[in-house]
């Protein structure tokens, strides 16, 4: 059946394909985009992380953060895997990832022309090109492309998926692509299931609607994703111990400190680049007044589905919309439809008002401005906010690198044991143990997290546990910001005795300020205070904006702390 009709089926290919007008449109957006990336090229330091387990598999010690310690504080299995062969071959794993990053978004902007061709295959490809520019102007999809994070390979994998899905409905090829490739985007990242689940949910559907359902039609989808899905869930459970990775005990919860922060994030992310929820509302439109009405409830399907997840997970703790970058394409893809109606439609309004030769020409000017408009608004409104990232980036990898160096200083390296809640540089470049403040990468914290009383939870990373902290002894504490605590798990430690008495300020160098164990001194008994209240008003006062203010800030916290 003809997808123009009001069936389920995709549309039916084109035979006006231009490839090579499609490789040139698609060339030049991809080389835009990476000199779009480079001006944000950082490596993030929970990249690191991945680096980690990879550097100990390819030594032989397994998946592992700490040597000995099996815990799963990693949410990108497949990714961690693949940088096993640089560490094996002796290539730098950061470099390794950027190229990959970068490849990865090449196949998505592919992904995303063909994803085009396949909604409406009988145009030029220069219609498709709206949607290309809207990626390559996209700072956010920049930034994380070179941040040696599996992002990109992810957002590919969505997109690739929805793509071999749709051509599936439009009877050219089968669910077994379908599958596989979801399959794989689940090993990138847990949210794959998700898509895979709403991809499952879709087509099931449209067979209930056709009277036409035979659970063996599963097999092809279902087949190929759960013989990836299975044995490394089995791995997970026989390994680690749980069904889930680490990272999700530590970082998410149910309360509704959660969707209140996952409403700011989905927000930040509509003004950013969602158009102010247009793209939200276009999928739903184009399913109800278009006739390609099963391709846009897909579309739609797979965009709100993982808003609402995405929403009620709290968002995520990194910066500038890593989480929605996956469903990038397929917002725009829509945007792009959208935008092709409004046009057509206009131009037909011109022609009856106006010589048929002058709409063409008024509508070519009209689309043109509005893209150049929409392209403008995606390159410059975060712009500001992602340099500022890029820079705090750079100066937070400046000081682990420091701080990694300043373990290395030390006789013994090996042997300490290092807290901080930024941890992926000073583990992959020193042999000492690290613990993780915040749990993602130690399973006591992560599953038996002890909140104090008078510490506020403003902070995305909410888990910690003082007394686990304390009894471990780190011959190091480092603060990510210095002296001035800001994460739970940094301030908590004030209201801990052992803390207090058993550890001192000292300097790595004159600005990287370090908390060690005094040496030679046994642990006072521990003894939590009260309330963590003159914590927070210490925070405050070391981030006042003026030397008065400061000082009335901890000068009111005088009274509330411990003897």
């Amino acid at each position: 059946m003809n997808a123009g009709s009001s069936d389920h089926r995709g549309p039916t290919r084109s035979t006006d394909n231009r490839p090579g007008l499609d490789l040139l449109v698609l060339a030049v957006c991809i080389v835009a985009f990476l000199l779009h990336c480079l001006e944000y090229a950082v490596v993030q330091d929970d990249a690191y992380i991945s680096f980690v387990y990879s550097k100990n598999m390819a030594l032989g010690n397994g998946l592992v953060f700490n040597l000995g310690e099996r815990v799963e504080g990693y949410t990108n299995f497949l990714w961690t895997l693949i940088h096993v062969l640089p560490h094996l071959v002796g290539l730098e794993a950061a470099t390794t990832s950027q190229v990959l990053g970068f490849f990865s978004a090449a196949g998505l902007f592919a992904a995303t022309l063909a994803l085009a061709r396949q909604v409406r295959p009988s145009d030029s490809s220069l219609s498709y090109t709206p949607v290309l520019v809207l990626l390559a102007a996209n700072g956010s999809l920049a930034l994380w492309t070179l941040s040696g994070m599996e992002t990109l390979l992810f957002s590919m994998l969505v997109t690739a998926g929805a793509l071999t899905y749709l051509c599936q409905l439009a009877g050219r090829g089968s669910g077994w692509s379908t599958g596989a490739i979801f399959g794989l985007a689940a090993l990138t990242r847990p949210e794959g299931l998700l898509f895979f689940a709403l991809t499952c949910l879709h087509w099931l559907s449209l067979k209930l609607l056709d009277r036409d359902l035979r659970i063996s039609d599963l097999v092809p989808l279902a087949v190929p994703f759960l013989s990836l899905v299975i044995p490394h869930f089995v791995f997970r459970v026989a390994y680690y111990g749980f069904p889930l990775p680490n990272t999700f005990y530590a970082k998410t919860g149910i309360g509704s400190e959660y969707v209140v922060d996952g409403l700011l994030y989905t927000w930040k992310f509509l003004v950013d680049y969602g158009f102010w929820g247009l793209g939200l509302v276009v999928p739903l439109a184009l399913a109800v007044g278009t006739r390609a009405r099963a391709v846009h409830l897909y579309v739609g399907l797979m965009i709100w589905g993982y808003a609402l997840y995405v929403t009620a997970v709290g968002g995520d703790t990194l910066p500038q919309n890593r989480f929605y970058l996956p469903i990038v394409a397929l917002m725009y893809l829509e945007l792009g439809e959208f935008g092709h109606l409004a046009a057509r439609a206009f131009g037909d309004w011109l022609s009856r008002m106006t010589t048929r030769a002058l709409a063409t020409r008024a509508q070519l000017v009209c689309s043109v401005l509005l893209l150049a408009t929409m392209g403008y608004y995606t390159f410059y409104h975060a712009r500001p906010q992602i340099q500022h990232v890029v820079l705090a980036s750079q100066e937070h990898n400046e000081g682990l690198h420091e701080l990694a160096d300043y373990i290395n200083s030390q006789p013994s390296s090996g042997d300490l044991l290092v807290s901080s809640t930024a941890i992926g540089i000073p583990r992959y470049f020193t042999d000492a143990s690290i613990l993780d403040l915040v749990g993602l990468t130690d399973e006591v914290i992560a599953h038996d997290p002890k909140p104090l009383p008078g510490i506020r939870s403003a902070h995305r990373l909410r888990s910690y546990n003082v007394r686990y902290v304390m009894d471990r002894a780190p011959n190091l504490i480092y603060f990510i910001s210095g002296e001035r605590p800001i994460p739970p798990a940094e301030k908590a430690l004030f209201m801990s005795q052992r803390f207090r008495q058993g550890y001192y300020l000292t300097y790595m160098s004159d600005d990287r300020p370090v908390y060690a164990r005094r040496p030679g001194v046994s642990q006072p008994e521990e003894l939590i205070h009260s309330s963590g209240e003159f914590v927070e008003l210490y925070s405050r006062g070391l981030s006042a904006s003026s030397q008065d203010s400061t000082e009335a800030i901890l000068r009111e916290a005088i009274p509330l702390v411990p003897k």
